[in-house]
């Protein structure tokens, strides 16, 4: 039996859209993710009499940790939801668990125009950090900073969406080196950028496929023993 997913459309303050409207990017990921045996539920703010305490129902127990990474003006509402259900959101913070892995969110630099900047580096966050464990880095972005290089292990990115329609994957190279896939960085760092599962703008996606990416982490003991 693989894991659960539960997938959130939150309400947008604001926005005058029709509330009948089908969250078809969640649709179209969950349905990706139930084809692989995912135990997949959607929960639609908008829609539900009382969303929030069906989330806390479906997350009785279990022990999570989110970061936010795209910042949008949705954002407080975004962080309402996660906050009062129990999540930690990771905004400039890292956590370590059980001794063995640090994981570090960083805002999108977005946060400064929308007055949610914590004004703390990125290098001095990762500096901060157990030196002898694995560091996960969550950042919205694929932009390394020359800084944070050996800092940490592997940072998750995406953004980019490798472009969504050919051949704009080439202008958005003007503005990261970094598109899609994974790469190894100096000092010991690596670096992997989601495709995405979604879109930006226009519901299209062509010669970009979209992916949901599983990245198995194992310790260097256990893969030592493995190999003998």
């Amino acid at each position: 039996m693989k894991n659960k997913i539960l997938l959130i459309y939150p309400r947008f303050h604001k926005v005058d859209f029709d509330a009948s409207s089908i969250p078809l990017g969640l649709l179209s990921i969950g349905t990706l993710l139930k084809q692989k045996g995912y135990d997949v539920k959607i929960i639609d703010f908008i829609v539900e009499d009382d969303p929030l305490a069906m989330l806390k129902r479906e997350l009785d127990g279990a022990v999570l940790c989110a970061g936010i990474s795209a910042m949008t003006p949705q954002i407080p509402h975004a962080l309402e939801i996660t906050t009062r259900a129990g999540f930690t959101v990771l905004r400039n913070e890292a956590v370590t668990f059980s001794g063995l892995i640090n994981i570090a969110g960083v805002d999108d630099p977005t946060a400064k125009y929308l007055g949610l900047s914590t004004g703390l580096l990125e290098e001095q966050l990762l500096s901060r950090l157990p030196k002898d464990n694995f560091t996960l880095l969550l950042k919205h972005q694929p932009i390394i900073r020359e800084d944070s290089l050996g800092l940490f292990d592997l940072q998750l990115s995406g953004h980019t969406h490798q472009g969504q329609i050919f051949p704009f994957r080439y202008m958005v190279h003007i503005f990261f080196s970094h598109i899609a896939g994974w790469y190894d960085l100096p000092k010991g760092s690596h670096l992997y950028v989601s495709r995405g599962t979604g879109t930006w703008g226009p519901p299209i996606r062509f010669l970009s496929s979209p992916e949901v990416t599983v990245i198995d982490l194992i310790h260097e003991s256990q893969h030592l023993s493995e190999a003998l």
